[in-house]
């Protein structure tokens, strides 16, 4: 059963490039640098959701940490998401639903990602919505699809990332549509083709499912 890591989630793209220095990452609560060979430490999956830092210099490194610990430590990533999910502290929330939908599967993970799937914050809302759709679970298109309006911006992206652009650039991979959504370049542009995907949405649901071999849905 896949997660959600991989070429079907281009969301996972906020730390996948370290553009902070190594000093700052040095000093960052979630890793350290190997100064005898010159390389960085990760944390383990539970510092990396419990240790999750927003602060501008270190944002960065958090997510790249969570995005390589969902490729390396799958499962513990996971099963140290589940742990915070509830954690009232708003970092460590975010990073536990970050981490959840870089690692669910069909069969862990993808029930509290549903319950998400209506929540009035955006993040857990789309996030959980990209999660589902990559893992073959349809019940996330109708949310990106939703979405192609939501002007709303995404915690912790550095540029600004809104939920218009995310749905935009999750629907384009996940499908072989368009609809305009191609050419859009603003949230005018974007919002505009939203009735025609949920025209496309209404027609197709019934049969659309994730074929493997493209990565795309397909009726």
């Amino acid at each position: 059963m896949a997660s959600a890591v991989g070429p079907i989630a281009p969301w996972v793209r906020q730390g996948t490039l370290v553009l902070v220095t190594t000093v700052a990452l040095s000093l960052t609560s979630c890793g350290s640098l190997d100064a005898g060979r010159g390389r960085l430490s990760l944390p383990s999956p539970e510092q990396s959701i419990t240790g999750f830092d927003d602060n501008k210099i270190h944002v960065e490194y958090s997510f790249f940490a969570l995005n390589e610990l969902a490729r390396s430590q799958t499962t513990e990533l996971r099963r140290a998401a589940l742990r915070h999910l509830g954690d009232r502290d708003p970092r460590v929330h975010y990073a536990a639903v970050y981490g959840l939908a870089l690692t669910a599967t069909s069969a862990s993970g993808s029930d509290q990602l549903v319950a998400m799937l209506t929540s009035s914050n955006v993040d857990e809302r789309l996030l959980s919505a990209a999660s589902l759709a990559g893992i073959g679970d349809r019940r996330g298109l109708p949310v990106l699809i939703n979405a192609l309006d939501e002007k709303r911006a995404l915690a912790f992206r550095r540029p600004p990332q809104y939920g218009f652009q995310f749905a935009q650039a999750e629907l384009l991979n996940l499908t072989a549509e368009d609809y305009g959504l191609k050419t859009a370049t603003d949230e005018t542009g974007v919002a505009a083709a939203k009735p025609a995907w949920q025209q496309w949405w209404a027609s197709h649901q019934a049969t659309l499912h994730l074929d493997r071999k493209l990565q795309r849905y397909v009726a």
